[in-house]
């Protein structure tokens, strides 16, 4: 919330990728009026067209994406081996990330995201959806509550 202004901040999305789980996240995100996704990159262009004709600004230059739009955020959501080199670009130009897992490819490649995000003071966060999920809660629940005494392992697949 700005002090002077009572109003409060929009914060500026641009997309990596944007292919099935960028797109996905574009339409069906909990968005306050606080969010807006405006802008993504892709280097395959039938994919920045979906961007388009969903509203979005698009870009096959990411120099050019992040020097135009004056991003807050970016979420990434590309391949898998490419996360580390977006999100350490990013976070050079002081832009907060969120990143699609697996966030790297191994321990290393996360020890220098988080790094990077320290160096920059810059959010770096993996996104995981299932956190608010019924049966994530209820297993939460019984674990804090010790029900079922030392638990050691939980699982949970979601196949689809």
């Amino acid at each position: 919330m700005n002090k002077i202004t009572n109003q409060k901040k929009v914060y500026r999305f641009g997309i990596i990728g944007y292919g099935n789980m960028a797109n996905y996240h574009s339409k069906k995100t909990y968005k306050p009026e606080c969010v807006n996704f405006c802008a993504a990159y892709d280097t395959n262009p039938k994919r920045l067209e979906v961007a388009k004709k969903d509203g979005l600004n698009i870009y096959n230059n990411l120099d050019l994406m992040f020097d135009e739009e004056n991003l807050d955020v970016v979420l990434i959501a590309t391949p898998n081996d490419s996360h580390k080199k977006y999100a350490l670009k990013a976070m050079a130009r002081g832009i907060h990330v969120i990143c699609e897992k697996p966030a790297a490819m191994d321990s290393d490649e996360v020890k220098e995201m988080v790094e990077a995000a320290e160096k920059h003071e810059v959010l770096f966060t993996v996104h995981q959806n299932r956190r608010l999920d019924q049966d994530f809660q209820i297993m939460k629940k019984i674990y804090e509550d010790n029900m079922l005494g030392k638990v050691f392992r939980i699982e949970s697949r979601v196949q689809g």
